[in-house]
């Protein structure tokens, strides 16, 4: 089951300067590369082949790939070619890693050379302070791509298969051990004193990532209904020591006969706790309001949308869509509410839209993540 909340506000004029650099529609050279003749096409491709799990967003000068809402790939373009990086921190429940990451370096990914060691490139779990403790640090693994050094089909199909299971592990509430520290969550509850171990509460806190993949992969209609176009959006700040302008778990377009009418930001919520405090729902409604009427940030928003979408078509050939009547209609907000969130019975819950279903089929035949009329307040 899940809920779908949506809160539409009408625009009043705020103005913030530089919102177009905030787009994150990626240029053409960019797009080159990733089309049939480019050397990033095999990453398209890969998309492609397994496009019930795997989502491309665009972030400007990179792009990310998600696998259950977690980036196995950030690509990004750099001077003379592109960088392919990947968190090998997120192997610390995978018991093999060691041998994970000599396959992965066998593939030509690197680890990083240590800024006080520069001749050791080595994990960061293997280095081990006067107490004892593990040393923290980045564990990113990287692969350089050039026209000289283009990686074959074989090196994104074993990656991915590598790096798919070891986000497998990751949220694998069984998974208990963390293997870089030699810990486990059980012994670690009890040193500080915590409840016991309870694996829906202590090891998959990111059931909202992995159902915001699948909303967003089940909701890619340009004929009727909603594209979603964006997930983990996070608008940069206007200066030094602003906050966030803005944070959105999901962009999507509504679309009515291969026409967009309207921009929606998204928020997903799957776990009862999150809907109140300082991050619930009647916060993202109240920072809502103030983003929604910043009219040049929506109208870039909406830019962004449109290019992206663009991008999308000559990439992926999704369909086209008018946007003729996008930029006169106002912006809405939705809170999806999903698992244990339907149990949230705070002030909105009223205006909710209510669909049962399945969570364990892939999304695109699961209807139950399809977003259906989403309800306005205003």
């Amino acid at each position: 089951m899940w809920v779908l909340y949506c809160y539409l506000l009408s625009e009043r004029g705020v103005v913030v300067k530089n919102s177009n650099e905030h787009r994150r529609v990626i240029d053409d050279k960019f797009i080159k590369a990733l089309s049939s003749e480019g050397i990033l096409f095999p990453v398209t491709e890969l998309v492609k082949e397994h496009r019930n799990e795997l989502f491309m967003a665009f972030r400007r000068s990179y792009i990310n790939i998600y696998y259950l809402g977690h980036s196995i790939y950030k690509i990004e373009q750099q001077k003379t070619g592109y960088a392919v990086t990947f968190n090998f921190n997120h192997a610390r429940y995978s018991e093999d890693h060691v041998d994970l990451l000599k396959d992965l370096l066998k593939l030509g990914m690197e680890l990083p050379t240590r800024r006080s060691e520069p001749q050791i490139k080595r994990l960061v779990c293997d280095r081990i302070d006067a107490d004892g403790k593990t040393v923290s640090g980045s564990n990113t693994i990287t692969k350089k791509i050039t026209c000289g050094n283009k990686p074959d089909k074989k090196f994104w199909d074993e990656s991915y298969a590598m790096l798919k299971r070891i986000v497998d592990d990751f949220y694998n509430k069984d998974k208990r051990h963390d293997y870089f520290k030699d810990e486990d969550y059980v012994s670690i509850r009890k040193e500080k004193g915590l409840p016991d171990f309870e694996p829906e509460r202590d090891k998959n806190p990111l059931i909202e990532k992995q159902h915001q993949q699948k909303i967003t992969l089940a909701n890619r209609f340009t004929d009727n209904g909603y594209f979603v176009y964006d997930m983990e959006y996070a608008q940069p700040n206007e200066k030094q020591g602003d906050k966030k302008s803005g944070r959105f778990d999901m962009l999507a377009l509504k679309i009515e006969n291969h026409k967009a009418t309207q921009l929606l930001f998204i928020e997903l919520k799957s776990t009862l706790s999150a809907c109140g405090g300082a991050s619930g729902i009647e916060k993202h409604k109240n920072d809502m309001v103030e983003y929604l009427a910043r009219k040049d940030v929506i109208e870039a928003r909406k830019k962004d949308a449109e290019g992206i979408l663009d991008a999308y078509n000559k990439l992926f050939q999704v369909g086209k869509v008018d946007f003729s009547e996008f930029y006169s209609k106002g912006p809405g907000f939705a809170i999806v509410l999903t698992d244990e969130a339907l149990e949230y019975k705070g002030e909105y819950m009223d205006q909710c839209n209510m669909l049962d279903g399945t969570r364990e089929n892939e999304p695109q035949k699961d209807e139950s993540w399809i977003m259906k009329g989403l309800i306005p307040l205003l």
